[in-house]
């Protein structure tokens, strides 16, 4: 959050799709300098761990010692990170003022 949301045109208007600015504003302050899209290039090598770094130690921790609370959780995080939360983002992505200028926004001539 503190690497892409103080740069995206929702963190001063309180209206992100994905609902970091309840957090993130708490906590950062906006910058200026560089845009959204750049910002969000510079930071995916972060960002993208984060998603996929739960599911296989998770999957780890079920294998070595199996646990319903473990196997809950990971469960959970795949429900949303993987199937709700792309799902909405699609149709927020559509609506969004940050789409010319998101990588995930745009869309190639095959889509």
């Amino acid at each position: 959050m503190a690497m892409v949301c103080p740069y995206c045109y929702h963190y001063t208007a309180c209206t992100c799709p994905a609902g970091y600015h309840y957090i993130s504003t708490r906590f950062f302050e906006p910058k200026e300098g560089r845009d959204f899209a750049d910002q969000f290039r510079r930071s995916i090598v972060v960002i993208f761990p984060g998603w996929f770094l739960p599911p296989v130690l998770g999957l780890y921790l079920l294998v070595v010692d199996f646990s319903w609370p473990v196997a809950v959780v990971v469960l959970l995080f795949c429900l949303v990170g993987f199937w709700i939360l792309p799902k909405v983002s699609r149709r927020r992505c559509e609506e969004c003022e940050n789409a010319e200028s998101c990588p995930w926004g745009k869309k190639s001539p095959t889509n």
